[in-house]
């Protein structure tokens, strides 16, 4: 009887601490392969194979920018990472998609412009802490240094702009200026790699056309129902070290995504440029890896394995060359 007891008692108290558990830890603030359900490799592996158009993703990480009172509309970044092998070096991609309601039009920007501003050469080691799927930018850059970032995108004189001009103004206000002391940990002396794109008016980039995407099994955004454009590419090449792998394509991107009104005798003539800050990384997960941590009864890693195994996989690979 005491033997019964005894374990019914334990159990009881695993069952509480794992409800407890459950209750406390928050909701993920960066989606997987594993949340938008990336079809998986058929073979051993449990490896991503999502893709978009004429590029395969091993990961991706989807991150959503709040609502603000200029641009009322749902958005949502995107980081998608390959990597590319010859003998002699490996070219290590990341890719940035936008995620619009269709409802929505960006590439008007008669009433409201659009620009984004990609932080692509931060400190090594500045990343988040913890489970990577709740970071945020205030986690692994500081508050103080995101509200800086902010202040300082909010502050150019940008209203009314065409969208090249606007982005060019909010780029010289960052690239090659001092960084503030809130953000020295960030980005050192100075701020460099600073690539802005327009995301409204003439050459702003278009969504995503069926045409363009018959080649695709893969639509990494939730809903499902939303446009994906393709916005910047950064592009680098490496030896084959693990190191270098993690280095170009498992640290985080800061993107501010700054909003300014264009339409002269509307209602938004008189706000001022908004800016939202996302810290972009893809996360290392599938949908075939979870299930098979469920199955062996395993606790859900902060992260899964795929590209961290190309990566080494492909460093074996170089060696018997």
């Amino acid at each position: 009887m005491a033997s019964s007891i005894l374990t019914f008692t334990l159990l009881s108290t695993s069952l509480l601490a794992a409800t407890s558990t459950a209750q406390q830890t928050p909701p993920p603030t960066i989606l997987s392969c594993a949340d938008v359900n990336c079809p998986t490799d058929p073979g051993p592996t449990t490896n991503n194979i999502c893709t978009l158009g004429n590029t395969t993703y091993s990961d991706v990480g989807v991150v959503k920018v709040p609502v603000t009172p200029l641009f009322g509309s749902d958005l949502t970044w995107v980081e998608a990472i390959t990597v590319i092998d010859s003998k002699a070096n490996r070219t290590f991609i990341k890719d940035f998609y936008l995620a619009s309601d269709p409802g929505s039009d960006l590439s008007d920007g008669n009433t409201v412009g659009a620009c984004a501003l990609f932080f692509t050469k931060i400190n090594d080691g500045v990343g988040f802490r913890g489970d990577e799927k709740i970071g945020t930018c205030a986690n692994a850059l500081s508050e103080r240094c995101v509200e800086k970032m902010v202040q300082t995108a909010e502050a150019a004189e940008i209203s009314g702009m065409e969208g090249a001009e606007a982005c060019d103004a909010l780029q010289k206000a960052f690239e090659g200026k001092v960084v503030d002391d809130e953000c020295l940990h960030v980005a050192g002396g100075t701020w460099t790699g600073v690539e802005v794109k327009a995301l409204t008016g003439p050459g702003a980039p278009s969504p995503i056309t069926p045409e363009q995407n018959s080649t695709s099994n893969c639509w990494p955004v939730s809903p499902n129902s939303y446009s994906l454009i393709s916005v910047m590419r950064i592009s680098t090449t490496g030896d084959y070290y693990l190191s270098t792998g993690i280095r170009n394509l498992l640290n985080i991107v800061p993107v501010l995504t700054v909003f300014y009104p264009r339409g002269n005798g509307s209602s938004i003539a008189a706000l001022k440029p908004e800016a939202q800050l996302a810290c972009l990384k893809a996360i290392e997960e599938s949908v075939e890896s979870n299930l098979t941590m469920k199955s062996n009864g395993a606790a859900k890693l902060d992260t899964g394995v795929s590209m961290s195994a190309v990566l080494a996989g492909a460093l074996a690979v170089y060696w018997n060359f």
